[in-house]
């Protein structure tokens, strides 16, 4: 693969890419192995895969599909090959010739560059952090759901039980002796719960520690961050939700309708955007600053991260389609928030102060 790079012009940069024709024929073969496993066609019992799509997607869908999607697949690989630092996917521009098997390409793109910024300070964050607990009340909770397990029926006048008249047991010693193992008394029942508990929002809170750390370093962020890549940022945000939502076969509009209305979705799409990008470009800036390089193990993390369990399968593909970039991004951002959180000034506290109100980054005509 051959690719330009021209000089950046208002934050974009245009390529130029030439891929070889085997290059075309591993694009056109992935797509479409992706295309039919979308739509049920079992790839390892297909004869002819291409076959099949077009039987199932038709021809023009799938000539279409190829003649764009193999492009932007190319671009990416493009993008990887020369390390260019940018902000979401490539974008074709201009007419792109049509994508042939045994035939080379050549067609233009763009990225967005993306911004650097400095801090303010690079000394540790101070965050305060609710102590974890675990109180009696939700203790009397578990112990009842415990119990509730074990319920049985009561038999109705006819010999059968009755669903309707539940006979949840008394939680007695001798009940958790004879039921819970390992367990010989309620008050050993309890702790155990407490225990578990504990564990489980500790848990939590170490995320939420990763975050609220985070978003303080972001408050140093210095500059203003482009208005377009605000925007494209936001617009993919939304694109990601409304994909999730169709997985749980809800639409957007039912989604918006439940967060209060078009104009709170929009107050908490813009906050959300301006969360995402200042986190990021803050510890962008922070790992430049410390000289951080990624080894072998960073990049495993920010795999076990985003697929756990399915580590080997997304590095496959990732390492497939030439975006281990957006892997590495995301690998550097999780070790400079790890030296952040391992440098942080945390205060354990009762009761946590309520969040400070950001104003977003972006047209400061809608601010």
């Amino acid at each position: 693969m051959k690719t330009s790079v021209a000089k950046p012009l208002d934050g974009r940069v245009a390529l130029t890419i030439t891929a070889e024709a085997n290059e075309v024929d591993d694009g056109i073969s992935y797509l479409m192995t992706k295309l039919a496993q979308e739509n049920g066609i079992d790839i390892q019992q297909s004869f002819d895969i291409e076959f099949d799509l077009r039987a199932k997607v038709g021809s023009d869908f799938l000539s279409s599909y190829l003649n764009t999607q193999v492009p932007l697949f190319l671009a990416a690989r493009a993008v990887g090959n020369e390390r260019l630092e940018t902000v979401l996917d490539p974008e074709l521009q201009g007419r792109v010739p049509r994508v042939e098997k045994g035939k080379a390409l050549t067609f233009q793109a763009s990225v967005i560059q993306k911004p650097r910024f400095e801090l303010s300070s690079y000394e540790p964050v101070s965050i305060d952090v609710q102590t974890v607990t675990v109180s009696e009340e939700e203790i009397d909770a578990q112990l009842y759901m415990v119990a509730e397990g074990f319920a049985t029926f009561a038999t109705g006048e006819d010999g059968e039980p009755d669903p309707n008249q539940r006979i949840i047991p008394a939680v007695t010693d001798k009940w958790v002796e004879e039921t819970i193992p390992g367990c010989h008394s309620v008050m050993e029942l309890r702790e155990k719960l407490r225990e578990n508990g504990l564990r489980y929002k500790e848990s939590e809170q170490r995320e939420y520690i990763n975050y609220k750390a985070s978003a303080e370093l972001a408050k140093r962020l210095e500059g203003t961050i482009p208005e377009d890549v605000f925007e494209l940022t936001r617009n993919d945000l939304i694109v990601s939700l409304q994909r999730n939502l169709e997985v749980q076969g809800r639409t957007l509009d039912e989604f918006v309708k439940s967060q209060g209305g078009q104009a709170a979705f929009y107050a908490q799409s813009m906050v959300q955007t301006n969360n995402v990008l200042k986190q990021g470009f803050a510890l962008d800036a922070l790992a430049r600053h410390l000289n951080m390089r990624l080894t072998a193990e960073d990049i495993s993390l920010a795999f076990s991260n985003m697929a756990p369990g399915l580590e080997d399968i997304a590095r496959a593909d990732f390492e497939r389609t030439g975006r281990m970039y957006v892997m590495e991004e995301a690998a550097m951002r999780i070790k400079a928030t790890l030296w952040l959180v391992d440098h942080a000034i945390i205060n354990y506290v009762e009761e946590e102060p309520e969040e400070e109100a950001i104003d977003y980054v972006g047209d400061e005509s809608d601010s």
